[in-house]
């Protein structure tokens, strides 16, 4: 998971900040996404990993990871590729960090891996990097033409670029190529200032452009 204008600009929901602790960690993924599974404890039930996003730059992204259903007391080394730390589950069998996966927007792998333990097991979760950067004009001229364009997005994914005003909307849909980039044009006839709002999967950016 150069920004004229992203996840960060007046009006758009921002993504959650890195000042976070195991315990908020845990709280945010309390609804994160389906993990892969390998058995664990106790018996008869499945360890599991999994991760969501905190904060993203240019080529980075941190994300707050946690097994759960680890044996109360167990290590577990939860890893992103470049990056590990060891946690101990607490009495509620949860093991929780928050860590770095440095790349270009891409698919990594976050596991977790018990260390120690009397027993091996297993978990992994597949997470994105993207920083979902927003690049316009922020004036432009009525009835001419302006390009918009996306950069660090999941590549080759459908993206909706919209020009709104009130209750006036312009939508074009677009794919990413395989670097996550995009562009798309627009032409807006009513003077006044008009947002821009970039979405792919949940994720978005917005910025605002003075037409005159």
């Amino acid at each position: 998971m150069p920004l004229v204008a992203g996840p960060d600009t007046p009006g758009m929901k921002k993504l959650p900040t890195l000042a976070i602790g195991t315990a908020t960690a845990t709280a945010l993924l309390l609804g994160g996404l389906a993990p892969l599974q390998a058995v664990a404890y106790p018996p008869g039930t499945s360890m599991t990993v999994t991760a969501s996003r905190v904060s993203a730059g240019k080529s980075y992204a941190r994300f707050a990871v946690i097994a759960r259903k680890v044996k109360p007391g167990c290590q577990v080394r939860l890893a992103t590729p470049g990056h590990s730390k060891v946690v101990r589950a607490n009495a509620h069998g949860a093991a929780a960090a928050v860590l770095a996966v440095n790349g270009p927007a891409h698919s990594y792998r976050v596991t977790a891996d018990t260390v120690g333990c009397a027993t091996t097991e297993h978990a992994a979760q597949t997470v994105e990097v993207s920083s979902w950067t927003l690049l316009g004009p922020k004036k432009v001229k009525r009835n001419k033409n302006f390009a918009v364009s996306v950069r660090y997005w999941k590549p080759n994914t459908s993206i909706t670029i919209k020009a709104k005003r009130g209750d006036q909307v312009v939508t074009r849909v677009v794919r990413t190529n395989s670097k996550g980039r995009a562009t798309v044009t627009f032409k807006l006839w009513k003077r006044g200032t008009w947002v821009i709002i970039a979405t792919q999967r949940g994720h978005g950016a917005s910025y605002q452009v003075r037409v005159s």
